[in-house]
């Protein structure tokens, strides 16, 4: 599994570094910086146990409210990820450009992306946006 994070800590690049990293990756960092390695098992005790859901469609894929990470791996042809209806205020999902083709995001019926009912357009490999319901029928881009 793969999630995105806030390194607590500065780094030599800038204050804050949003990234991604394997669970594994992300307890070393987390122990290194506390000096304890207990804050390994109880990291991956809290994630293992969490409802996060990785899904990694091959092509085009319509978001459940359960998703988390949505990580496209297709290689043939280009896809759409269509975000769930904007009525769940407070659920969150990142869609993440895995694969080599290109990635649109869609809002669902009338809902809107801020502000406005057009997609999200992923053309570089590795390219992410994270979705918050904000409102109902709003989406917004953190």
């Amino acid at each position: 599994m793969r999630l995105s994070y806030q390194k607590p800590f500065p780094t030599p690049d800038s204050d804050a570094v949003f990234g991604d990293c394997d669970v594994q990756t992300l307890a070393q960092n987390v122990a290194i910086f506390n000096g304890n390695m207990d804050v390994i098992s109880e990291l991956l005790s809290g994630i293992t146990n969490s409802s996060f859901s990785v899904v990694l469609p091959t092509g085009d894929y319509s978001i459940n409210t359960t998703d988390y990470f949505i990580g496209s791996v297709a290689t043939i042809s280009p896809v759409t990820i269509t975000l769930p209806s904007a009525n769940l205020v407070g659920y969150t999902c990142t869609v993440k450009m895995l694969g080599t083709q290109k990635v649109t995001v869609s809002p669902s019926g009338f809902d809107t992306i801020d502000g406005f009912n057009y997609p999200i357009y992923m053309g570089k490999r590795f390219s992410s946006y994270s979705f918050i319901n904000y409102a109902i029928g709003e989406w917004g881009i953190i």
